[in-house]
């Protein structure tokens, strides 16, 4: 689906969808929403990413939702997005006047159970969400200062390299140990950061040699960074090679065991749900059918797309079939496959 057509075309779409079904139905729709809030619940805190992208979709969804109703933007961070998930799914209202923006970890939560290695439980099905669409799709990277001496992947496995991470369970921990098991690289990971700007900081005195953040990130928070070739970036996790980066080969290629690649295909999927909308289970089905439109159409709307590009956030957005069959097929992984990437992720003994 072509996301970057005009609000001529958007509009177009929105009243053709709605011209196969009563007009009463259409009308119901509108009558439900007038005068109401709906509610998006971010599983992150304010500020970050999820929140800033959460608030630029806020400020368009409501005129593509008939009715117009006005968008609140609610923060529940704790146990790394799964308490939103679980209030969404279990305590929120089935009408349609909540929605959820997960942490992309949550569509794998249920199969690979990161978070709940800290004493959170999953309890929801992530099959039974009805998934609106992700506003993007966002692979990591992982770079290296360029006063190190790697410059290729290659150069892992022989160089050492200290990597900057955040907390344990966070990608810029567990990606390095990844690959520190698949190529025998020898990165050093040092956790504790408490945020990307510390991180760079650390890049910049010396006290750290890489780091793994998304490739929108970095030229978003250091353009001058990529620009004067400060950093050399080595290795990409998503499922395919981004169309900026066509030289760096993705983590996926470097493996050659097919459980390896198989394993890490199935953790890059969470890659394309950057940054996700969902209601819980039972909301009316033309209720859902409408919002994924006027999700849709947010996507395309010229000032979100301006808004978005300000901030180095792809115009990639999937729409909700395409997020569902991904969640389907992360579902339907074997759990030979989820095993073993359960078991790259555990750092080596002593490492």
């Amino acid at each position: 689906m072509d996301w970057r057509r005009g609000p001529a075309a958007c509009g177009l779409l929105f009243l053709s969808a709605l011209a196969g079904a009563p007009a009463c139905a259409a009308d119901a729709i509108a009558d439900f929403y007038a005068g109401k809030n709906v509610q998006i619940l971010v599983g992150a805190s304010v500020g970050g990413g999820y929140d800033l992208v959460a608030r630029m979709i806020a400020s368009r969804l409501g005129r593509f939702i008939p009715g117009n109703p006005k968008i609140v933007v609610q923060n529940m961070p704790a146990a790394g997005g799964l308490s939103m998930a679980n209030n969404l799914y279990n305590l929120a209202p089935r009408d349609g006047t909540v929605i959820g923006l997960p942490t992309n970890a949550v569509a794998l939560e249920p199969r690979l159970k990161i978070l709940s290695r800290a004493g959170g439980v999953a309890n929801f099905d992530v099959t039974k969400f009805n998934w609106l669409g992700s506003a993007a799709r966002l692979p990591q990277i992982l770079y290296a200062w360029h006063k190190a001496d790697v410059r290729t992947a290659a150069d892992l496995k022989t160089r050492k390299l200290i990597v900057a991470a955040l907390a344990v369970g966070s990608d810029s921990y567990i990606l390095p140990t990844v690959m520190n098991k698949l190529l025998g690289a020898q990165m050093q990971i040092v956790s504790g950061y408490e945020g990307h700007a510390d991180t760079s900081v650390a890049l910049e005195r010396g006290e750290a040699q890489g780091y793994n953040n998304s490739y929108a990130g970095l030229i978003g928070n250091k353009p001058d960074w990529v620009r004067d070739k400060l950093v050399h970036i080595l290795i990409q996790f998503g499922r395919e090679r981004l169309p900026q980066l066509p030289d760096v080969p993705t983590a996926i290629e470097l493996a050659s065991a097919p459980l390896d690649k198989a394993a890490l295909g199935f953790y890059a999927s969470k890659y394309d749900l950057a940054y996700t909308l969902i209601t819980p289970p039972g909301v009316p089905a033309e209720r859902v059918g409408a919002l994924r439109l006027a999700f849709d159409a947010t996507m395309r709307d010229p000032e979100y797309q301006a808004a978005a590009t300000r901030l180095q956030i792809p115009l990639n957005a999937l729409d909700g079939d395409a997020a569902t069959t991904i969640i389907q097929s992360i579902q339907a992984a074997p759990e030979e496959v989820v095993d073993h990437m359960r078991d790259l992720m555990t750092p080596r003994s002593g490492g």
